[in-house]
């Protein structure tokens, strides 16, 4: 009722019980420009977007989710303005009374606003309109999340993750390097961004790059061989 979302749920979940190796044979069997239309068709073909308010975009990390905007989705019903933020503040607040259901932990660490996250730019309109981020529980073994405001949602395979990853992506990452000029034992100063790697990796090698780079050479790493 809050999201007014109808995602195929029985195709969905005939696609979760088969075998990770079916589905993968069954996949490469797809000749590659189907692929992406069967997606779609199983993910939203029975979305009705009269009824739609919100959806949620596919990814492996965040929840990303767009409210039907009109004037911006195809069928969009949602009106900008006040009507759009009282969504996203509805769809948040719900979202945080999620627990799970064993163990009583919250599922969601923040919920954002793209607009209050990046600055506006020529394709600020693609992005999602909310970012969820989950929190870094071990989710394997859950079996259902609970709200108390919500209702309950129950995990169609329990006990087992049905694409077969026993992990996924998070937000922070490490370096691990050893090579001339590299002090040994040391730890990296500050918090260096991914971004900072080919500026790294090119003054490692004395080269230069054609175009700007965002980021900046890892002092620590950047001696040239």
């Amino acid at each position: 009722e809050l999201y007014g979302l109808d995602w195929g749920i029985t195709e969905r979940a005939v696609g979760e019980a088969l075998p990770e190796a079916w589905r993968r044979a069954l996949t490469r069997a797809i000749p590659a420009q189907f692929r992406n239309r069967l997606v779609t068709m199983w993910s939203a073909g029975a979305i009705d977007w009269g009824k739609t308010p919100a959806f949620c975009c596919r990814a492996d990390l965040h929840g990303y989710i767009r409210i039907n905007l009109k004037g911006r989705e195809p069928l969009g019903i949602v009106e900008p303005g006040r009507e759009f933020d009282a969504l996203c503040d509805r769809i948040a607040a719900g979202l945080a009374t999620f627990r799970d259901a064993d163990t009583g932990e919250p599922i969601v660490e923040a919920v954002c606003r793209s607009d209050q996250v990046f600055p506006h730019g020529p394709y600020s309109d693609r992005l999602p309109d909310l970012i969820v981020q989950w929190r870094q529980n071990a989710a394997a073994s859950s079996v259902a999340v609970r709200s108390p405001v919500l209702g309950v949602v129950r995990r169609t395979t329990p006990g087992r993750v049905p694409n077969g990853r026993s992990g996924n992506h998070r937000g922070e990452g490490f370096v691990i390097a050893c090579g001339p000029g590299i002090p040994q034992g040391q730890s990296l100063a500050g918090r260096p961004h991914i971004r900072d790697l080919a500026p790294t990796v090119l003054a490692r090698l004395g080269l230069s790059c054609a175009v700007p780079l965002s980021g900046t050479p890892i002092p620590e790493l950047a001696s040239p061989l």
